[in-house]
């Protein structure tokens, strides 16, 4: 048998004891992959807010930033400017 045929039959044996073993029914088995594929759901959506939250922060951080820098510079320039005007004074 080749690797493919062997690794389908494996899963196929595998499927079909699961199903055979199943300690709940078809219904309840169903009805808890629901759920969990719900909490999931549930939970990729939060962290995809908190990650989209954490984006927009650190934008908002960066923008903040840029403007207090810009602030200083022309802070910077204004004294440097008083101060080479207070040299050149006589």
């Amino acid at each position: 048998m080749s690797r493919t045929t062997k690794l389908f039959v494996a899963v196929a044996a595998g499927f079909v004891a699961g199903v055979l073993l199943a300690p709940k029914s078809g219904k309840e088995t169903r009805q808890e992959l629901k759920t969990r594929a719900l909490e999931a759901k549930e939970f990729t959506n939060k962290k995809s807010r908190q990650a989209k939250n954490a984006a927009r922060d650190a934008g908002m951080f960066k923008n903040k930033l840029r403007n207090h820098a810009d602030r200083l510079a022309v802070e910077g320039k204004r004294t440097a400017d008083r101060i080479q005007k207070d040299v050149k004074k006589p």
